[in-house]
């Protein structure tokens, strides 16, 4: 199984400053334009209505590409990596902590939701690719039962009913891709809405905005109590 922590801290090593590149927004390796960035906060601000009573937690939140926008929109954020190094990207120019975000290091493979169980929202962006379905079961019941999240937004995960359209025709039988290392775990939407009913959950599966990068081969998801 690929070590993803290793990769993402060479991709920091070889992009820090291109943090679009190190969260992996990129098409053909190029870093995405702005205005698909817009697309994915925007959706993240009206599917939970986002205000400044929200206190966020975004899990697997990468190099802030997201939480650095939605700041100014919230109270406060508990931005959540297995990877140390993605601090640089919550500090201000002079070095200090920008004000409402905290970075917290954790394995969403072994989390320890206790320390950010105040958050009452969560995002999780493009992170389920990087655990398979009984990790995801186990964070999300974790989640149910020692946090105060009442709403999570959960987006671009990996289709496996769509993933011929990312892989192409060297693939027999699409339906049976779960891992591939360029993506990670691919998952149906029918199965990611048992695990997660089965952790507690409301689940409402969606379509990605039309227009969106990789609305060809992934899929979004709300969650609430």
């Amino acid at each position: 199984m690929k070590n993803w922590a290793e990769y993402f801290r060479n991709r920091f090593d070889q992009f820090t400053n291109h943090p679009l590149k190190v969260a992996g927004k990129t098409v053909g390796g190029y870093e995405v334009n702005i205005d698909q960035l817009d697309r994915i906060i925007d959706n993240i601000v009206s599917q939970l209505g986002l205000d400044a009573k929200d206190i966020l937690l975004d899990l697997g939140c990468g190099s802030g590409v997201i939480a650095n926008e939605l700041s100014p929109r919230v109270g406060k954020i508990y931005a959540v990596d297995f990877v140390e190094e993605f601090k640089y990207y919550f500090l201000s120019a002079d070095g200090e902590k920008l004000k409402n975000i905290v970075f917290l290091v954790d394995d969403l493979a072994s989390p320890n939701v206790k320390s950010y169980s105040r958050a009452n929202s969560l995002i999780c962006y493009e992170v389920f690719q990087y655990l398979n379905g009984q990790q995801i079961g186990h964070l999300f019941k974790e989640l149910f039962l020692e946090t105060r999240v009442k709403k999570g937004f959960i987006g671009g995960v990996p289709d496996a009913t769509k993933s011929k359209n990312f892989l192409g025709e060297n693939v027999q039988d699409y339906s049976q891709v779960f891992f591939e290392p360029r993506i990670g775990f691919w998952h149906k939407p029918d199965t990611i809405r048992s695990i997660l009913e089965d952790s507690g959950w409301n689940v409402r599966i969606m379509s990605q905005p039309v227009g969106l990068y990789t609305e060809q081969y992934r899929f979004d998801i709300v969650v609430d109590r």
